[in-house]
């Protein structure tokens, strides 16, 4: 794996610890209470897990095809994910994109670790295996921000969950 793409993994595991630290103190009772008509934290958890294997499949179907046959991604590639980013980086409120379905909250903390710890897992065996060739390739589209290569698909992961950790901020302190 190249530097920057164990940068950026190494930037969503960060995050991913972020998160699960936030809610390490939490009861059950607080993880599954929102606000009517918002999402608890183990639905915000489910969400994020849900949008990781999402993009996993995505990466792992588009990979199928030689790299030859994918184009570079761009500058317009790199727009996309720099204004997603900062977007994501924000507190504001975002909605989900259409493509995503409704968070579940049918989990207690310790199975949504380890649900998020698989994922993880197989994304890791994933970059691990994938071909360098890929690596600049317009392997994954984002709903809002476009056609993304490797880095910046990890990068938006990553901030996803720098986003998300806003969102348990925000429920934390209604509760």
């Amino acid at each position: 794996m190249k530097d920057q793409i164990k940068q950026r993994w190494s930037g969503m595991e960060m995050q991913k610890t972020q998160f699960l630290s936030n809610l390490e103190g939490w009861s059950e009772e607080e993880l599954h209470w929102a606000p009517e008509g918002e999402w608890n934290a183990i639905q915000i958890a489910d969400h994020i897990m849900t949008s990781e294997y999402g993009t996993l499949g995505y990466l792992m179907k588009k990979t199928q095809a030689p790299a030859s046959d994918i184009p570079v991604a761009g500058s317009d590639s790199a727009e996309g994910s720099s204004g997603l980013n900062e977007a994501l980086k924000s507190d504001k409120q975002w909605k989900a994109p259409p493509v995503l379905p409704d968070p579940k909250d049918e989990m207690n903390f310790n199975e949504m670790a380890g649900k998020w710890s698989h994922i993880r897992g197989k994304m890791r065996s994933f970059l691990d295996e994938l071909n360098e060739d890929y690596y600049d390739k317009q392997i994954f589209r984002h709903p809002f921000a476009g056609r993304m290569n490797l880095e910046q698909t990890l990068g938006f992961l990553e901030h996803h969950i720098e986003h998300h950790v806003h969102q348990l901020n925000r429920l934390k302190e209604r509760m």
